[in-house]
């Protein structure tokens, strides 16, 4: 697969994602006492962990440990993407 495929496959996971967490955030009566904090860091579990269990079954048990360094790389590439993404936005009223 080119790189461009690549990128382009890459940003419709990270748009499926993103719509994810904003669209389908779960609601209901045991969801209701968790903090926004508490909603992301299930989110982040969650998301890791599918990942992590999706990896290791796309590879063979020797290939896991090289799979998870990928991953790690991959959440470095994230937050560079992140960062540049929200310092192009102009600052909200909260964020002056």
């Amino acid at each position: 697969m080119g790189e461009k495929s690549f990128d382009m496959l890459a940003d419709v996971y990270r748009l499926r994602v993103l719509n994810m967490a904003l669209n389908d955030r779960p609601v209901g009566r045991k969801f209701r006492d968790l903090t926004e904090l508490e909603h992301l860091s299930a989110l982040c579990g969650g998301i890791a962990s599918g990942l992590a269990c999706v990896a290791a079954s796309s590879v063979t048990p020797k290939g896991r440990d090289a799979m998870i360094e990928y991953i790690i790389e991959c959440l470095h590439h994230g937050r560079e993407q992140a960062d540049r993404r929200a310092d192009a936005r102009p600052p909200t009223e909260t964020q002056e």
